[in-house]
């Protein structure tokens, strides 16, 4: 019985990269279009770390999908590492599909589209990176409910680098917005929310 539980709480880790990666793709289809469009745009080293890294996640839950045991037994150790893993996957897919929602026309890479806008609305109100919050959760997660060594690593690594990441596009942002950007970001943290009440804009309030 913990055997089968525990074979379900990892593939519901796993399917969760998965579908994130094939949201990636898509999303990375859409960059082309819309960096054709930007009125500004920025590619460094840090946003070329960050292209490989969905693919790399997909590809860290295949090969662990792959080398699951079907039937045996699972401590409740085990189990209980399986469960938070889960849970932490599914909570940074969930969170990802909130941001698409709230930002229908989000795509891959750092661009300012003609028309945008900030957006402040769903996560937003929560945290100024959804998206890179998310995608770190299904990092962690994934290495959790395996106990991975190796994907832990990789969980760590990207912590960083989505933190770079979320500078330089906040640096082009504010280059982009001004002073409202800015406040935006005075008032709403980066991965973490910094109060209790969702942000509100002034002409929302």
């Amino acid at each position: 019985m913990h055997g089968a539980m525990l074979h379900v709480l990892l593939c519901v880790a796993v399917f969760a990269t998965f579908i994130r990666l094939a949201w990636c793709v898509a999303g990375f289809l859409r960059m082309f279009g819309n960096h054709a469009r930007a009125r500004v745009s920025n590619w460094g080293l840090v946003q070329f770390l960050v292209v490989p890294e969905a693919y790399l996640l997909g590809l860290a839950g295949l090969l662990l999908w792959l080398s699951l045991e079907r039937g045996g037994t699972a401590t409740p150790l085990e189990l209980a590492f399986a469960a938070l893993g889960a849970t932490l996957s599914v909570t940074g897919l969930l969170v990802s599909v909130w941001t698409f929602f709230a930002f229908p026309s989000i795509g891959t890479g750092h661009y300012v589209a003609v028309d945008q806008a900030i957006v402040s609305r769903g996560p937003y109100a929560w945290v100024r990176h959804p998206t890179y919050l998310g995608v770190v959760l299904l990092w962690f997660g994934l290495g959790i409910a395996f106990l991975s060594l190796p994907v832990l690593m990789a969980a760590a690594f990207y912590s960083v680098v989505y933190q770079l990441y979320a500078r330089r596009e906040e640096q082009m942002m504010s280059a982009a917005f001004g002073e409202t950007y800015v406040l935006y970001c005075a008032q709403v943290g980066r991965f973490l929310p910094r109060s209790l009440r969702p942000f509100q804009s002034e002409s929302a309030a």
